[in-house]
């Protein structure tokens, strides 16, 4: 720090600094000295954006210490150095608070707090404790002790637009969809249409957390299904505040148990007053969509086949699945709906590393086994052999017990289409689409699925993340 006062203006990190200074993190084993030791393997997200800390962590009285630079330069926030006094001032728009070095008080809009740790100078920098404040400045902050990433989001406020939020799997598909809403400050709303051959469907609420792949729910009731439809409501008073998982699942004819359909769906309870909660990732979603959104479709027409017998075997059954087809959109789920029909995920291939765009497409088909990788590569093919413009997405998906808090969801792990038809990119996700296996060399016939054909955003967001199209 210069002995001149020093002001950084940047807009967002007073808030993040302070939300986390009282969060607690395990004692890491790098020893310093007895007074602080280094934290090695930390990753920071603000959001869903990983932010890059060139200096060091440190941990002190398994309190984590930041650095005050390297983070405003990132984030930014109004920030002054008081010299003379050795202390930090930072304001966001009405709020102040003040930090000095080697002293366990902090003032936060003149309120005078204690803090576990004192802020201090390491190799002459100065060092922040996080302190966890989200109910006045409305962050969240989450740790994952076994990846080591701190996640800082922004806390959802109610207000009159989100209370009214309404999940939608989809706003066009209509063949299978489900509908939920809260009104009435406590009371949730289910209204859709059901898959063929189902007679029953219930839905559970979880919290999250530690029980999350356990069976334990806050509730669990059970309603008929009549001609595929189905709408009922349930009250959700007396449910303790908190962050929950919503499940829906369906049971067919004949059958005994129930199979879960519509995974992951948030919601949170503040003060009695329950709404549906926005994934941390939908944000970057709607942007990535709106980017992709004005490319050119013709640009996603061409075709590039491995041999002769490939692209005889692709135009085949293109020709076969589209014939008749009123419209694009109906040729886009035939293909969906042959692909999960007739592929089945290959997890003895997964489990084993192996890779499947390299494998060629009639090997695939003959085999009838793929992982992501061979089903979008499959489905892009015959979409564009069917004068359907496609791409393809990678991006980051999460299973139904996981939260984006949980996961260092900057890597690609995942790959599906985009499909352009009537006018705008529709996504399609074959993979997830099927329910077929194929596990330690047996088939596993499952069903076909319509919940990753044409999601709402704001649904698919739940458990993928778009980070770049191809």
């Amino acid at each position: 720090m210069s002995k001149n006062k020093m002001i950084l203006k940047r807009k967002r990190i007073v808030a993040i600094l302070f939300i986390l200074s009282l969060f607690y993190l395990p004692n890491f084993s790098y020893a310093l000295g007895e007074e602080y030791v280094e934290m090695k393997g930390v990753s920071v997200f603000i959001g869903t954006e990983k932010i890059r800390i060139e200096d060091k962590f440190y941990n002190s009285e398994g309190r984590l210490l930041i650095p005050l630079r390297d983070l405003l330069e990132k984030l930014g926030a109004d920030v002054e150095w008081v010299d003379s006094s050795r202390s930090v001032i930072a304001t966001l728009g009405d709020r102040k608070v003040e930090l000095s070095i080697d002293s366990n008080k902090a003032s936060v809009d003149d309120k005078t707090l204690d803090l576990s740790v004192s802020p201090m100078i390491i190799d002459s920098k100065t060092y922040i404790p996080l302190r966890f404040v989200s109910e006045s400045l409305g962050y969240r902050v989450k740790w994952n002790p076994d990846s080591r990433i701190i996640t800082i989001g922004k806390a959802t406020k109610v207000s009159g637009a989100s209370k009214g939020i309404v999940f939608a799997s989809s706003k066009t598909f209509n063949e299978e969809y489900i509908n939920i809403e809260v009104k009435n400050r406590n009371r949730i709303y289910f209204e859709g249409r059901a898959p063929e051959n189902t007679t029953d469907w219930c839905f559970n609420i979880k919290k999250k957390g530690e029980s999350d792949k356990s069976c334990e729910s806050a509730f669990e009731k059970f309603f008929p299904i009549k001609d595929q439809c189905y709408e009922s409501s349930y009250s959700l008073e007396g449910v303790e505040d908190g962050r929950y998982r919503l499940m829906v699942y369906f049971r067919e004819a004949g059958e005994e148990e129930y199979l879960s359909y519509y995974d992951n769906i948030g919601l949170i309870c503040e003060n009695g007053f329950w709404r549906i909660d926005i994934p941390e990732v939908y944000e970057n979603n709607c942007k990535k969509y709106e980017k992709g959104r004005h490319l050119n479709p013709n640009d996603y027409l061409a075709l590039t086949f491995q041999n002769e017998g490939e692209e005889n075997k692709i135009k085949e059954i293109a020709t076969e699945l589209t014939a008749g087809a009123e419209s694009d959109y109906e040729k886009l789920k035939r293909i969906n709906d042959y692909l999960a029909k007739n592929l089945y995920y290959d997890w003895d291939c997964y489990l084993g590393g192996c890779g499947q765009v390299e494998r060629e497409t009639v090997e695939i088909i003959n085999s009838k086994k793929a992982v992501c990788a061979g089903y979008a590569d499959i489905a892009q093919k015959l979409m564009r052999a069917s004068g359907i413009p496609s791409r393809l997405v990678n991006g980051h998906v999460i299973w139904y017990y996981q939260d984006w808090d949980d996961v260092d969801h900057s890597k690609i792990n995942h790959v599906w289409n985009e499909a352009y038809v009537d006018g705008r990119w529709v996504t399609v996700d074959v993979t997830w689409n099927s329910t077929n296996v194929y596990k330690q060399g047996a088939y596993h016939e499952g069903r076909v699925k319509h919940l990753y054909f044409d999601p709402d955003l704001l649904a698919f967001s739940a458990t993928h993340k778009i980070i770049e199209c191809k």
